[in-house]
């Protein structure tokens, strides 16, 4: 059997990191002057919310789609059609920002947020072939941290490119990192199972194969339902820092807050290795709720400046070290055959969820005002981990996370 190098030697994982600094560096370029370019166009907050979630609106109905055809075609043939039109997506939003067209720039979200669909499932279906099992758990937790600083780092210079750049010169800045990126996936080489792509009856894929998966391998509900819950408090993220800087009458709270968060996230993610290193996974994605909801709980005081900036600070921690595990566990459990269908569907899922919880947080928000919000939140959270963590102990659902021995170590220095 073919050794893998380990993961600091790995050169297709440096190469899917280096492409995401480049993709989301792009995207958030892209954001932002779309922001900028909504603010000066469209007076409506109403319409504006509408222009913004027409993009993931359009995912969700891809994703379908798109899982099928991850599991019909090679992987790297998705990667490099989905790294395509994101490409082609950017050229969309320069041509809407030089001729000041909403619509073009309405068709642009579209169109990226339709590459998207394609590209993060058939990512999660791709690290499992570039990556050892026993290194998937770290492998996940790089990705986060690539994302997190990509993040803090890109819209930080993004926002003071708006100052400086117009906003067309904004997304030809995008263009240029999305044709980067594009040659960078293309360097890509790895090996998959061949696949049959006829459409007769006999091999034709379905989507709907995903539940009966779900049935067969309980610890994906369980994973679900955990993700549905952290969801349910990410999906109002952005409005919750806006309601606590208001509430405080503090401008500076938002940037100290998604500062925190950050950095946070990126000390759980480096934490991840040691803390996650054999042992059974999933019951540690659980348990990890239970600290979401002493965070959640923390916030509950919306008046203290330092318990909000401490319930951010133990929530990115936590979030840090969720996502690789979350990440990881259907990467080991999922079949290869399935794969592409399963994440699409994770995605689509995630989501629906994520819009769900905008709604219902704005919503809450103005019934029932902020410190109650975060008190129901963090009781759901923990009802939340309590149910779940009793039924996998009643049911023994277990996912053990693989573990190098001292064979593979030698084979993979």
């Amino acid at each position: 059997m073919e050794t893998q190098p380990s993961l600091t030697r790995n050169r297709n994982f440096v190469l899917i990191m280096t492409g995401e600094t480049l993709s989301n560096s792009a995207m958030w370029v892209g954001v932002l002057a779309n922001l900028q370019f909504l603010q000066e166009t469209v007076q409506s907050d109403f319409f504006k919310s509408l222009v913004l979630v027409t993009g993931p609106i359009l995912g969700i109905l891809v994703s379908p789609k798109a899982g099928v055809l991850i599991d019909r075609y090679a992987k790297k043939t998705v990667i490099m059609w989905s790294s395509l039109v994101q490409l082609m997506s950017a050229g969309l939003q320069v041509a809407a920002m030089y001729f000041h067209s909403l619509p073009l720039m309405v068709f642009g979200l579209l169109v990226l947020n339709a590459a998207n669909s394609f590209y993060l499932p058939t990512l999660n279906s791709v690290i499992p072939l570039l990556v050892p099992k026993q290194e998937l758990v770290r492998a996940n937790a790089v990705f986060t941290n690539v994302v997190t600083v990509t993040r803090i780092a890109a819209t930080g210079i993004a926002g003071i490119l708006l100052t400086l750049l117009p906003l067309y010169e904004m997304y030809l800045l995008a263009v240029l990192l999305f044709a980067i990126m594009f040659g960078i996936r293309y360097l890509l080489v790895f090996h998959e199972k061949k696949r049959d792509v006829k459409q007769g009856n006999g091999n034709k894929l379905s989507f709907f194969e995903v539940f009966s998966l779900l049935r067969t391998i309980p610890a994906l509900i369980l994973l679900m339902v955990s993700g549905t819950l952290v969801f349910l408090f990410l999906g109002g993220f952005n409005l919750l820092i806006l309601k606590f800087s208001e509430m405080q009458q503090d401008a500076a709270l938002k940037g100290i807050l998604y500062t925190v968060e950050g950095i946070s996230i990126l000390i759980g993610g480096t934490l991840t290795k040691r803390l996650f290193s054999g042992g059974d996974l999933l019951r540690r994605n659980v348990l990890l709720l239970s600290g979401v909801a002493l965070a959640l709980f923390f916030m509950h005081f919306a008046a203290s400046r330092w318990f909000v900036i401490s319930g951010f600070a133990l929530f990115g921690l936590i979030l840090g070290m969720w996502l690789p595990t979350n990440g990881a566990i259907p990467q080991i459990i999922v079949p290869e055959a399935i794969r592409g269908r399963y994440f699409a569907f994770q995605g689509m899922w995630n989501r629906a969820i994520f819009q769900f919880a905008l709604v219902l947080t704005g919503t809450l928000l103005d019934l029932i005002g902020l410190s109650m919000h975060m008190l129901v939140l963090a009781s759901v959270m923990l009802f939340g981990f309590l149910a779940l963590y009793t039924i996998a102990q009643v049911r023994n659902i277990r996912v053990t996370a693989p573990v190098e021995t001292d064979k593979q170590l030698g084979a993979s220095a």
